[in-house]
């Protein structure tokens, strides 16, 4: 602890203690890209709140950091516990956040709705935003 109380930071640690040395907050791997030296910036996360329709008509609400990946496990029979045995699932909604905070409130939002108002948000959403023609169409 420093001296008014508060936690040390990296400059007053190397002030008070000339011999410490900090590690990185995130270590990075070299890019072979990018010539040694420079700053390796990892964009922001994204967080996606989803709705997938399983094979028996009900809804599941979710969230995840990488929406293929998330659908391709429930897919898999690797995704929640409600899915495995309604599976396959489609995706039919889904919304994207910066912050994964924000994210969990929707979901939690969400899972509150019922399932007439779970479908108006899938409509609406699809009449702002329609869907472009699917490849296996």
């Amino acid at each position: 602890m420093a001296e008014g109380g508060g936690l040390l930071n990296r400059y007053t640690a190397l002030k008070l203690y000339p011999g410490f040395k900090s590690l990185p907050l995130r270590q990075k791997q070299a890019d072979p890209e990018k010539p040694s030296g420079s700053l390796h910036l990892t964009p922001p996360t994204m967080w996606y709140v989803y709705i997938v329709q399983c094979c028996d008509g009900s809804l599941y609400t979710g969230i995840t950091n990488d929406l293929k990946k998330r659908l391709d496990a429930h897919n898999a029979g690797l995704g929640a516990k409600y899915t495995r045995s309604r599976l396959p699932v489609l995706l039919v909604h889904s919304e994207r956040f910066r912050a994964k905070g924000r994210a969990l409130s929707r979901e939690m939002a969400i899972k509150g709705f019922d399932r007439k108002r779970k479908l108006v948000l899938i409509a609406q959403a699809a009449k702002r935003c329609p869907k472009q023609k699917r490849r296996d169409a």
